[in-house]
This record gives C-alpha cells, sequence and structure tokens, in this order.
C-alpha cells in the first residue's frame, strides 16, 4: 500500500470512528427518549407516533452504521457453518451411507441432485438482504424542516394534540405560493380557531420555520 493510499485509509478510519461515536450517542438518547415514553402508565397516541419516529431515525442511523462498516471490512460468519458447509456434510454423510453394508429390505434412494446446494448458499447471503430507509421529504414540504421533537411540542401545545389538525395545516401552508399568504391565513383562520398567542415560543418556532421554508423553497 503507498502511503497517499495509506493516508487516505487512516483519515477514512478516523473520519468513521468520529460518526460511529456520533451515532452511538444519538441512538442511546432516542433508546431513553422511547423507554421515557413507553414508561408512562397512560400512553397518548401522539406518544406512540412519536416512539414511532424515534425508530425510523434509529433505523436509518443503524443502517448507514452497517454499510460504513461492511465497507470497510468482510462480512464473516464464524459461529454457524454456511449453507455450503452444510452440503458439504451432508454430501460427505451420504457417500458414508454408500459404502455402508447392504441390508435388507426395499431401498431408499437420496437424490443429491434434487437441490443446488451452492447455488442456495449463494442466493441466501447477510449482503444480498436489502434495506431500504423511509424516503425524505421533498424540498416543496415543509416537513422537512420540522424536528421530531418540534412536531411533538407543536402538536401538543400549538393543537391540543390534534395531530390531524396539525397535518391539515402543513399541507395547507405548501399549498401557499408566498410566505405573505401563509401568514395571513395562519394569523386570521388558524390562530383564532386554535387560541394561539403571539407571544408563545411553540407559535414563533414554528412561523420561523414557515419563514424558512418559503426562503430556500
Amino acid at each position: 500500500m503507498g502511503p497517499v493510499r495509506y493516508a487516505q485509509m487512516t483519515l477514512f478510519h478516523f473520519h468513521l470512528g468520529l460518526y460511529e461515536r456520533s451515532s452511538m450517542q444519538r441512538i442511546a438518547t432516542l433508546l431513553e427518549k422511547i423507554a421515557e415514553l413507553s414508561s408512562k402508565k397512560e400512553t397518548t397516541l401522539i406518544e406512540i407516533d412519536l416512539m414511532m419516529d424515534y425508530t425510523r431515525v434509529m433505523y436509518a442511523d443503524l443502517l448507514e452504521w452497517r454499510n460504513k462498516i461492511a465497507f470497510t471490512e468482510p462480512l464473516t460468519l464464524n459461529s454457524e457453518p454456511t449453507l455450503a458447509e452444510m452440503a458439504s456434510a451432508m454430501e460427505e454423510n451420504h457417500s458414508t451411507l454408500d459404502e455402508s453394508p447392504e441390508v435388507t429390505g426395499p431401498a431408499v434412494e437420496l437424490d443429491s441432485t434434487s437441490m443446488n446446494y451452492e447455488s442456495a448458499a449463494e442466493a441466501v447471503t447477510p449482503s444480498s438482504i436489502s434495506f431500504s430507509t423511509p424516503p425524505p421529504y421533498p424540498a416543496s414540504d415543509i416537513r422537512q424542516l420540522i424536528g421530531i421533537n418540534d412536531k411533538y411540542q407543536f402538536i401538543s401545545e400549538l393543537f391540543g394534540n390534534n395531530k390531524d389538525a396539525y397535518e391539515e395545516v402543513i399541507t395547507e401552508i405548501n399549498a401557499f405560493d408566498t410566505e405573505d399568504e401563509a401568514f395571513y391565513w395562519l394569523r386570521n383562520t388558524v390562530a383564532p380557531q386554535y387560541g394561539w398567542k403571539k407571544d408563545d415560543e411553540s407559535l414563533v418556532s414554528l412561523f420561523g420555520l414557515v419563514s424558512q421554508f418559503f426562503r430556500e423553497r
């Protein structure tokens, strides 16, 4: 391995180590949040949705982590025999049966060609199993800017734990062409309906995301 290649691999493993530590910390935090929500005596629908969101984030992190590790080192299964090894052992046992003394009674013929063990071993490998991460929201959807905690906070404090109402308002915001139109509708139609106060921290946070959404659109 040349010096340039060695330096590249060293840098790659360094960044991989940083990524692993960051992912482990985030996964541990999400697990704590799920444990905290699930330990409540009465779990609401929105809390279950929140735990599902946490789980999706963990799944995406674990999948990306797995892919990075698989890129640097081959996956080996030493604890259990592979299908190819099992097929080889069965063929050896078959040969032993053929060499054993003949016994009386109807002969039972074992058809070793009824299954192609090698092709089965190649078809069923860990690398052939595909995983897919949940698709991200499109750029034209304000949901891409709303984090899990923000979503939970908005539904809880601005929409009275009514997830359907929250989704309807978010969908309507996406349909507006300008920021002014969206704010006019929010202030004159939605705010009176849910009793929003203009100095509410959750409302200020939501309006900030609406502004950002139309600036980056």
